[in-house]
């Protein structure tokens, strides 16, 4: 698992996008970004397959793929558009839908601190993954605004018998 700096999609087409500071991938000196780049950014946890220690991803196997966005006390899971998500280049939607109104298997705590993570499952083959990829994105929107992030992994195609 690793703490990544989640930051909205509209970001990435600066080298930083912090508060109030922006800069171009040219340098240009005379560049002026648009207003509504410059945002905070929020800070959350994924982890790609919980619960494994090497994030290795086999796409000779037919599983899915599991992705957690880790929580704490302060997360408000219902600011999550879980609808939205996708996982990959392919931006793979979810496997199945679900709500946060009544009992689900989807959120439960996969880091063992005590707070509840919301889990998802894709299907590998749509995700656009391939041999030698080393990191899996994840997209959503959270409080309206869309959001990226992702994590280092080992994508692998090796047949089990």
């Amino acid at each position: 698992m690793k703490r990544l700096l989640l930051l909205p999609a509209a970001c990435f087409a600066f080298i930083a996008c912090e508060s109030g500071v922006t800069t171009s991938p040219s340098a240009d000196a005379a560049y002026d970004p648009p207003t509504a780049a410059v945002v905070d950014a929020a800070i959350l946890t994924i982890d790609v397959q919980p619960k494994a220690t090497n994030n290795v991803i086999n796409l000779g196997t037919p599983s899915m793929i599991v992705v957690a966005i880790v929580g704490t006390p302060e997360t408000a899971w219902t600011d999550f558009d879980l609808a939205s998500v996708w996982v990959g280049p392919d931006q793979a939607p979810r496997l199945h839908e679900f709500t946060l109104d009544g009992p689900t298997d989807h959120l439960k705590d996969v880091d063992g601190d005590g707070d509840n993570d919301l889990m998802f499952h894709f299907d590998k083959a749509a995700t656009g993954l391939a041999v030698g990829d080393v990191s899996a994105c994840l997209g959503i929107v959270f409080a309206g605004s869309e959001y990226e992030a992702c994590e280092d992994v080992t994508v692998i195609n090796k047949k089990v018998h």
